[in-house]
């Protein structure tokens, strides 16, 4: 019973600022030029997750393009990948 009401406890603001840094976000590991499509190869999970890509969304950016050029080690967020319009 102990362990339910651990999993259902609200976090603290120290504890949310410090789960932000040790959770791993996507990073690019070489220059890219713009409207590169993306590849496992051109990326790299590193720390901190803040503004970033989450690594669990990886495949959401896998095959899409970015809209500009991009140096390694550059923290890639969801701006920086184009996303094909519906028609």
């Amino acid at each position: 019973e102990k362990l339910r009401d651990f999993k259902n406890r609200k976090l603290t603001y120290e504890e949310k600022k410090t789960k932000e840094i040790v959770k791993k976000s996507i990073f690019i590991n070489k220059n890219l030029s713009k409207n590169h499509k993306l590849k496992k190869e051109d990326l790299i999970a590193l720390r901190p997750l803040k503004n970033g890509i989450p690594i669990q969304d990886i495949d959401k950016i896998l095959g899409k393009k970015i809209n500009k050029k991009i140096y390694k080690l550059y923290q890639l967020q969801f701006k920086d990948v184009i996303w094909k319009k519906k028609e």
